[in-house]
Formats: C-alpha cells, sequence, structure tokens
C-alpha cells in the first residue's frame, strides 16, 4: 500500500504531530547533551565546578532517549499511519501487544531501542565507577552521542506527506507475520539490555586504562559483567525459543549471521568472567583481561554494521534494510575509531606499565593447577569466538570480492567448533575441582573418577533410550521413535561416521561437564554462594547445549507428505488426518486442525497457514508456523507447508506410456486419444483413455477437453473417492497427452519432526539465568566506591598507585 495514494487519508490529528516533534527532539537533546557531557568532561580538570554540569548533562542525555522511545510506543499503540515507520510495521488489526513489539521491529525503532537499553545501563552505573567515572562518562557520551546521530538520519518520527501536508492512511501495512509471537515482544528488550551492558565493560576498560590503574577497577566491573552474560545468554535463547516456535524448521539455531554477531559477544563476555578469576588469586592478566572487556562491544558494533549495512539481506532471516549512508558512516567511523583508539590504547599502557604491575603470587610446581585449565578455557572460549566471527563475515568478504554472498553451513560450524567444545566441556568438569595452589595428575583423576562414572552411566541410559524408544526394554514402555540405525554425519567435511555413534560421544563430554558442575555445586553448599552460583551457571549452559546437540542430533523427521480428510498419513508413529473445520486462509490468525492418534494418544494438533499476496510468479505466498505436542522427553513438531489440490505435475504422456506415483500408491497408463465432432469447432471433444491403478481398484476413465461457448472446457474424471486425472492437453502431431492427477478434496503438504529432550533447552536456560542472577548479586560491592578528585593538568597522574594510596577502597571480602 502506498500511502501518498490511498483514498481514506485523514489529517493528522495535532497531538500527534506535536508528540513527533517531541521525540525527534529528543533525539537532539540526546545528541546535544551527550556531547556537551563529553566536553564538560574533557576540561573538569582546569574547571571542577564543571563536573556537576557534566553530571547533570549525561544523565539529562540519557534521559532524552527513554521519551523519545516513549513517544513511538505511543505513536504505535494510537495508530498513528501519518509517521512512514509506524505505518510500514503497524496496522488496526493488531493485537495490542504487537503493536508494541512493532516499536522494535525496524531497523530505526531497534537502533533506538538499543541507544535507550545503553542509557539504562549508564545511568545504573555511572555514579558506581569511583575515580574512572571522569573518563568512564566520556566514552559512555561518545557512544551515545554516535547513537543519537545514527538516529538523526534513520528517524523514526518522519511524516507520510501529501501535498506538504502529513496525512493519516486507513491503516498499515503490518507486523511482519514472522514476528508475531509473543517471544518477539520480550526477546528483544531483553537482548537489547544485552547489547546495552556490553557499553558499561568497554568504557569502563577504557578508563581503567586511561588512568593507568589495571587494579581497582575490576571487583566494581565484575557484576556488571555477570550481569552482561546472563541477560545476553537469556536474550539469545529467547530468540532460539521464537525461531523453534515460529519458523517451522524444527530448530533452536542454525548459526545464522546476525545469530552469530550476539553470540560472539557472549562469548568474550564469558572469558573475561574467567579472566577476572586469575587477576584477583593470581595477580596476573591484568591487560588480558582489559581486552577482554574491551572487545565484546566493538565486536558487536562490527555485527551491526553487518546487519544494517545490506550485506546480509539475502543470507538471514534477521537482517535489516540497508541503513541510510549518512547514519552508515556514522556506524562504520564508531566501529573502526573504537576499535583502533582502543586497541592502540590498550598497547601503549601494556608497553608503558609492564615492569610497574603487582608482582605475581607463586606457583607451585604441579602440573595441574586452576590457574592453567582457567587459561586453557579462556583461551578456547576466544578461539570459540574468533571462527564464529570469521564465518559470520564470509557473506561480507564475499560481496566485497564481487561473489554472490553464501552463509557458512551449519555442518561446517559443527564440525570445526567441536574441537573448541569438546576441550571446554573437559575444563567445565575439571576445573572446579582443582585449587590454585595445585595438584599432581594422580589427585585430579582421584576427584572426577565418580564425576566421569556417574557421566558414563548417564550417557549408557540415553544410549538404551534411544535404540529401543517406542518398544519395551526390560519390561519398561520407553517413550518416542528409535532412532535411525543408518544416519550417518560428516566428521571434518568428510568422513561419514555414524550420526548415533557422534551424538552420544558429545553426549558423554555435555553431561561430564554438568555432572562435574552439579558435584561442586553439592560439595560446595552453603560454604561459598558465589562459587555455588557459579556452577549452577555452568549446570545451565551444559544443559541447555547438551538439549541442543540431542535433540538435533537424534531428530527423526518426515519429509512433504499430504494430510487430507479422507485417509490418515503415516508419519513417526503417528496416524495424522485434517479435521473439516472453518479455514480462511487470508486470516494470520487461520489454522488447520490436524487429528493425531499415536502412542501417547490422541489429540489436536493446530499448525498455522494462511496465504500474504502473490510472489513475483502470481502464486500465493504461504506463511507458517508450527504445532508442537510436548511429551517431556520429546517434541512431536508439525508443520503444514501449503495447500494443494494437486497430487503430481502435468505429465506428457505417448500412447502406452506409465506413470507411478509413489506417495499415492497410484499407476497411471496412457492408452491413446479418442476424438469427436468436428475438429477446430464448438463442440470439437478430445478423450484420454486413461487406465488406472489404484489400492481400491482399477479405473478405466475418460478426462476430456471440449471446445465450448467460452473456448476450451476441461472435465476431470473422478478415479475412486480420492483422485481425479485431468487432461490439460494434447499434441495433434502425435496425439500425446498431458495430464495431471489431482484430489477429489485439498490436501495439506506437511512435515513432522520428533524432537527428544528439548525440554533440555528450555531447563537449562532457566538455571542458566538463575546461576547468573545469584553469581552477579552475590559479587556486587558491599560499600559504594568513592569518587576520587580529578587530578588537575598540573599534577599529572603517576603510573599505579598502590591500595594504600588508592582512594577507591579495596573490595570487601568475598567468600
Amino acid at each position: 500500500m502506498d500511502p501518498n495514494t490511498s483514498s481514506n487519508l485523514v489529517a493528522a490529528p495535532p497531538w500527534s504531530l506535536a508528540l513527533g516533534q517531541f521525540g525527534s527532539a529528543s533525539v537532539v537533546v540526546a545528541l546535544v547533551l551527550q556531547v556537551a557531557s563529553l566536553v564538560l568532561w574533557l576540561f573538569v580538570p582546569k574547571a571542577p565546578k564543571l563536573e556537576a554540569w557534566a553530571r547533570l548533562s549525561f544523565t539529562l542525555g540519557c534521559v532524552a532517549f527513554f521519551g523519545a522511545l516513549a513517544s513511538v510506543v505511543t505513536l504505535f499503540v494510537n495508530d498513528q499511519f501519518q509517521y512512514k515507520y509506524v505505518f510500514d510495521h503497524g496496522s488496526k488489526e493488531t493485537p495490542l501487544k504487537y503493536k508494541i513489539a512493532g516499536t522494535w521491529s525496524g531497523q530505526e525503532g531497534s537502533i533506538l531501542l538499543w541507544g535507550s537499553a545503553s542509557a539504562l545501563f549508564g545511568l545504573l552505573t555511572a555514579g558506581r565507577t569511583g575515580a574512572d567515572r571522569r573518563w568512564y562518562s566520556v566514552v559512555y557520551a561518545a557512544f551515545l552521542a554516535c547513537v543519537a546521530a545514527i538516529l538523526a538520519f534513520e528517524s523514526p518520527f518522519d511524516l507520510n506527506l501529501v501535498g506538504g501536508k502529513a496525512v493519516v492512511p486507513a491503516t498499515g501495512v503490518g507486523l511482519n507475520p514472522t514476528l508475531m509471537n509473543y517471544w518477539m515482544v520480550i526477546h528483544p528488550p531483553v537482548i537489547f539490555c544485552g547489547f546495552g551492558s556490553l557499553t558499561v565493560l568497554f568504557a569502563w576498560s577504557v578508563a581503567a586504562m586511561v588512568r593507568k590503574d589495571m587494579t581497582s577497577w575490576l571487583p566494581a566491573v565484575r557484576p556488571w559483567a555477570l550481569v552482561s552474560t546472563a541477560v545476553l545468554g537469556v536474550g539469545l535463547a529467547m530468540g532460539g525459543f521464537w525461531a523453534y516456535e515460529t519458523l517451522g524448521w524444527g530448530g533452536f539455531w542454525m548459526w545464522d549471521p546476525v545469530e552469530n554477531t550476539s553470540f560472539v559477544p557472549w562469548v568474550g563476555v564469558a572469558a573475561f568472567l574467567h579472566g577476572i578469576m586469575v587477576q584477583t588469586s593470581r595477580q596476573k592478566w591484568f591487560f588480558t583481561n582489559a581486552v577482554l572487556a574491551g572487545l565484546p562491544f566493538p565486536l558487536f558494533c562490527y555485527g551491526t554494521f553487518l546487519t544494517r549495512s545490506g550485506f546480509l539481506g539475502d543470507t538471514s532471516v534477521h537482517s535489516f534494510a540497508e541503513m541510510d549512508s549518512k547514519a552508515l558512516w556514522i556506524l562504520i567511523t564508531l566501529v573502526v575509531v573504537g576499535t583502533t583508539g582502543f586497541l592502540t590504547l590498550w598497547g601503549v599502557r601494556a608497553t608503558q606499565l609492564k615492569a610497574s604491575l603487582p608482582a605475581p603470587k607463586d606457583m607451585k610446581p604441579f602440573p595441574v593447577n586452576r590457574e592453567s585449565l582457567i587459561g586453557i578455557g579462556v583461551w578456547l572460549l576466544v578461539g570459540f569466538g574468533i571462527v564464529t566471527a570469521i564465518g559470520m563475515s564470509v557473506p561480507f568478504f564475499q560481496t566485497i570480492a564481487g561473489q554472490k554472498p553464501k552463509v557458512v553451513e551449519e555442518q561446517l560450524y559443527n564440525t570445526v567448533l567441536s574441537f573448541f567444545f569438546l576441550p571446554l566441556t573437559v575444563m567445565m568438569a575439571v576445573g572446579p575441582f582443582l585449587t590454585w595452589r595445585g595438584a599432581s595428575v594422580r589427585d585430579v583423576v582421584g576427584k572426577i573418577v565418580n564425576v566421569f562414572s556417574i557421566s558414563l552411566m548417564l550417557t549408557g541410559f540415553c544410549l538404551i533410550w534411544v535404540n529401543f524408544a517406542g518398544r519395551q526394554f526390560f519390561g519398561i514402555d520407553l517413550p518416542g521413535v528409535p532412532v535411525d540405525q543408518n544416519a550417518t554425519t560428516m566428521l571434518l567435511t568428510k568422513f561419514p561416521v555414524s550420526r548415533t555413534a557422534w551424538t552420544m560421544v558429545l553426549t558423554f563430554f555435555c553431561l561430564f561437564g554438568v555432572v562435574g558442575a552439579v558435584w561442586k555445586a553439592a560439595e560446595t553448599g552453603k560454604r561459598s554462594f558465589t562459587t555455588f552460583a557459579g556452577m549452577l551457571t555452568h549446570v545451565g549452559v551444559g544443559l541447555a547445549i547438551l538439549g541442543l546437540i540431542f535433540s538435533r542430533g537424534f531428530e527423526q523427521k518426515v519429509d512433504a507428505f499430504l494430510i487430507t480428510t479422507s485417509a490418515p498419513a503415516d508419519a513417526l508413529g503417528y496416524k495424522l488426518t485434517a479435521e473439516p473445520s472453518k479455514t480462511n486462509f487470508v486470516d494470520p490468525n487461520n489454522k488447520v486442525k490436524v487429528k493425531a492418534v499415536g502412542p501417547d494418544g490422541t489429540f489436536v494438533m493446530e499448525p498455522g497457514l494462511y496465504f500474504r499476496g502473490m510472489d513475483e510468479s502470481g502464486q500465493p505466498m504461504p506463511m507458517v508456523w508450527p504445532a508442537i505436542h510436548g511429551r517431556g522427553l520429546y517434541d512431536f513438531y508439525l508443520v503444514v507447508h501449503n495447500l494443494t489440490m494437486d497430487a503430481s505435475g502435468p505429465t506428457q504422456m505417448a500412447k502406452g506410456d506409465q506413470r507411478l506415483l509413489k506417495e499415492e500408491k497410484l499407476l497411471l497408463v496412457y492408452n491413446g486419444l479418442k476424438t469427436e465432432g468436428p475438429l477446430g469447432q464448438k463442440g470439437a471433444t478430445f478423450k484420454a483413455q486413461v487406465s488406472v491403478e489404484t489400492p481400491d481398484g482399477h479405473f478405466d476413465v475418460e478426462p476430456t477437453l471440449r471446445m465450448g461457448e467460452n473456448g476450451i472446457e476441461n472435465e476431470p474424471a473422478r478415479v475412486g473417492d480420492k483422485f481425479r486425472v485431468s487432461l490439460q492437453s494434447i499434441d495433434a502431431k502425435d496425439k500425446s497427452a498431458t495430464l495431471q492427477v489431482h484430489y477429489n478434496e485439498p490436501a495439506y503438504v506437511a512435515e513432522a519432526f520428533y524432537k527428544p529432550l528439548t525440554i533440555l533447552v528450555w531447563l537449562g536456560v532457566g538455571i542458566m539465568t538463575l546461576g547468573g542472577g545469584l553469581a552477579a548479586w552475590g559479587r556486587r560491592p558491599r560499600r559504594a566506591l568513592r569518587p576520587e578528585p580529578i587530578v588537575s593538568e598540573a599534577e599529572p597522574e603517576t603510573l599505579p598507585k598502590s591500595p594504600e594510596n588508592r582512594h577507591a577502597p579495596e573490595p570487601a571480602p568475598q567468600s
């Protein structure tokens, strides 16, 4: 719909125009105030009285983002379609919750959400940064100013103008149907809060390096790093839940480039959290932690560039339209200047301060200790992130090289990343049992032998289940569908191995990590709350990954089968029959009722199917979403992809030719052509002599073409209760005929999946979120950091101050 040609245009109400002006002005105010805050903080050493104004400017600049966001939400809720952004993503028919979700469904709104979430974390953290406040605020204000500048060009407040006046179309285009899911109401705010939290780590790392103090910032930033990891993690999981419940391909994660844009920073923050442990306990990794804290932010900005630049437009279901060129250049500048400036500062400070850092604590000469394993684990996480970042960048580099962009396939990701994943699970299982003092290999083996044995036993139970599912094992009825023993997977992309064997190997390693964390959590008990919370997080991550691997590895799938009302279709042990019901295939809420009879009883599933306009070839475009029947240990997952009346495509057959339709169990034989009446004139009739063998018997039929008053008339011939045969055309030269088989009633093209242990994905995410929240709470500073007086330019800062002379107090002891 073009709002400029609509016949139902009314003048825009004055209040909405005023609200849009307020929102647009809020963006400008945010830009001006953040620039002012940045400048004021730079001049504070010369004029200390400016500090209060710098703080106020930063606070009001953050609040301005909330004003702009509230304006957009209000415009969506009240259907103010005179705004282009509201018109493109909203409609009157959209339920209220999806009108709100429309706020962040497009380019402009999602950038505004990013800025607002970052502003929220800026307000929460700036006053807690102590002596780092000045440079922390400079960096944070610079970033928020960049976001506001981007919004000045990618504005959600641009109007639809007709004759120079703003007018309100009757309705808007509406939200993309794939986004009309409850996860899209909560997933974007959560994940963008995670993105906003990355700015905290970046700005704090820069501030610490500028001040040449690489120790006092760490205890204060640690809780926020825990919050960032938890919020980003649950945001990623929500995106997976949306994909599972909406897109209809049967999985949670596909290594999509935009999924990876969120995943890579999460891996980086997780590595930083473990690096903190080494620095606080062994007085090492000062600059390693600085770079681990800072790089996730520019990595996400780079991913945002990939997403918003248009390079991924044909390769990702998540990517947005291409940005305004000026806004894109601001984003590119943010990425380039932020990354190069950060790495340059890091390199300079690492050279300057290397000799003055505190001496590391002595290491015991044992071959295995906690520091060594954490070090291995951190570099494995870094490698995991680097490989993923390279993979998500492939379409961009292909475009630059003039090639057609293509995403890296899931199988390649799984193959390469398994080299990092398997040893990481060993680190998760073994690391918690080690001490900083170290231990011999014999002592370590003695500690983990029980963990290993339990993991092996649980793996055996899983193997029994997947092999005997749906049958009895020693008198016990095991639910589910047995594994396909002939299925293979490609190891190292070229060596076929048993999919069952490889999935069980991965299952054992996941269980090894989970059992180790559970054992340590139980062993720790009340003695260390923070250790217990950390182990709980490990349990959640391990269970979620186990659910992803198990449900994907032992997935059973039936492709492109047909569901009708007359005869049940067999799929994965279920008999499926379409139930007659009222359907409206242009209604976005249309559902197809399917009766399922299986080993777990009789129930009705309601997959969604409707048609949203026509494609370029004139064919209707189906929109689908799955129906999921959860049974605890597994999901039965059904998708209806299309509606068809055709059992076969048109087929040209000469006399005596045969055509076998395997799925319909139908054999078609063309016996010749019979003509009646004067050829080329009205009344001329062509009858194809066709014999049909079906499970219900033999039929001789004559599908007909007749020259009628209004052109050619097609008269299909009925074949039993299920099929019809039509004569589409004839060739006068060789008397061949083009025949097509149809169903007497509509048939739904469906796809079914059996997904074992998907419940572990949901359970693991919940435990991970709980553990991360508890860990952040346990690591919160017991006392607020006192701001350190700003050092004047006449009294330059010295190299790292000793704890005795530092104004910011030492962190309270942690259990």
